[in-house]
């Protein structure tokens, strides 16, 4: 692979420093945009977790100031990427390399090149590496594992148990242990 390399001499010399001095200021932001995004993650994470299903919701829809699919891709990145808080690269390649259907070895292969000094793969490139670890499709007539939700549906499906069980107040045990058995169902089949 070549490595690329800007040539900073081609530019006008009042430009020359400016530039220089932007680029480094831009790369300290990506890097604390993915650094930050992790750590609210993990705060969500923690408060999820100390709230329990039936005030986690209540909490996300009062308290919470963004959309709650990107709290939940938030925690999604903590813990699937929670490791790499340095990285500089976009929000969209960040949101791919966390999620479920990234191949945990692609990941730490994304990780080790960019630690290498190698530029990251783009989204594209990403997307492209984690449609050639998908199996093929069977063509025999046999049945298969069931299909994954897509995320943006099964994080539907998950604010719906969790609106449920919200709803029942605690009042039906019966009832939430049968939200808690669907939730998993639907967590076991995206990982």
């Amino acid at each position: 692979m070549n490595q690329l390399t800007f040539d900073y001499d081609a530019l006008p010399k009042k430009d020359i420093q400016f530039v220089k001095q932007t680029t480094r200021e831009v790369n300290l932001l990506l890097e604390r945009s993915t650094g930050d995004i992790i750590a609210i993650g993990q705060k969500l994470i923690e408060m999820k977790n100390r709230l329990g299903h039936g005030h986690w919701r209540s909490w996300l829809q009062t308290l919470w100031p963004l959309d709650i699919s990107l709290a939940n891709r938030w925690m999604n990145v903590a813990r699937k990427c929670g490791q790499f808080p340095h990285l500089k690269i976009p929000r969209s390649t960040l949101y791919l390399l966390a999620a479920n259907s990234t191949p945990e070895t692609l990941r730490d292969e994304f990780v080790r090149r960019v630690e290498a000094g190698q530029p990251p793969m783009t989204h594209s490139e990403l997307k492209a590496e984690i449609e050639s670890y998908r199996p093929e499709p069977s063509s025999t007539g046999n049945k298969s594992a069931p299909m994954a939700p897509s995320p943006s549906l099964r994080e539907e499906i998950l604010a719906c148990l969790d609106q449920a069980a919200s709803l029942l107040n605690g009042k039906n045990p019966a009832a939430l242990k049968a939200l808690e058995s669907a939730r998993n169902l639907v967590v076991s089949l995206s990982e």
